[in-house]
């Protein structure tokens, strides 16, 4: 199923806890502030696990770390490491 950026909007609100306000307004603005709360924001998918990745990497500690945050974040599983 294609979701559009409205409904992923919508969910994103109702998760943070600001999607009557964002109904209510007719406005973004309740959620644009609630995600400004946080310094971290990281995508994700809704692969539910389906892909499986194994990162390759120089070092564990830099860009394993970055290869594990990528691969993590698209919604998939480490299968190994290299």
């Amino acid at each position: 199923m294609c979701r559009s950026l409205e409904d992923i909007l919508h969910s994103l609100a109702n998760g943070l806890g600001v999607g009557d306000e964002v109904n209510k307004s007719g406005s973004r603005k309740p959620l644009e502030e609630k995600l400004a709360k946080f310094d971290l924001k990281l995508p994700c998918s809704s692969t539910k696990h389906a892909l499986k990745i194994v990162p390759v990497s120089l070092t564990n500690a830099e860009s394993g770390f970055a290869a594990d945050t990528a691969v993590l974040t698209a919604g998939a599983k480490i299968v190994g490491r290299y």
